[in-house]
């Protein structure tokens, strides 16, 4: 999951809202993409639909290959793949690529979740 999800960070993939593929993506068809193809799971494309997929936990205590969430549970409004070291791959918002994003203070993940 998070070698792939690195790759996408590196390949100048535009967002694209609703868009799950190599030519654009948003946060949950990032999400939905990299799982699909590195484990063969098939992940809803929605992040409030994505809590119910994962165990959830602080993100103190998120692991590499781990879902991270922005938003209260039920109401979230971003997700992004945590890939260690306070980093994360995400697609942040309409003119930007896929990237590597770090944790900050600023924009903090509300919690985190692995997926079941």
């Amino acid at each position: 999951v998070v070698s792939l999800a690195v790759k996408l960070a590196n390949s100048n993939i535009p967002y694209v809202w609703g868009g799950n593929s190599l030519s654009g993506m948003d946060c949950s068809g990032l999400v939905d993409y990299v799982y699909l193809h590195a484990t063969g799971k098939q992940l809803p494309h929605y992040t409030v639909a994505l809590e119910n997929c994962v165990y959830q936990k602080p993100v103190s205590q998120a692991q590499a290959g781990d879902l991270l969430f922005w938003g209260s549970h039920g109401s979230t409004y971003h997700t992004a793949i945590y890939i260690g070291n306070n980093q994360y791959v995400a697609a942040p918002e309409p003119g930007e690529n896929v990237q590597v994003q770090t944790i900050s203070q600023y924009f903090m993940p509300s919690f985190a979740g692995t997926v079941k």
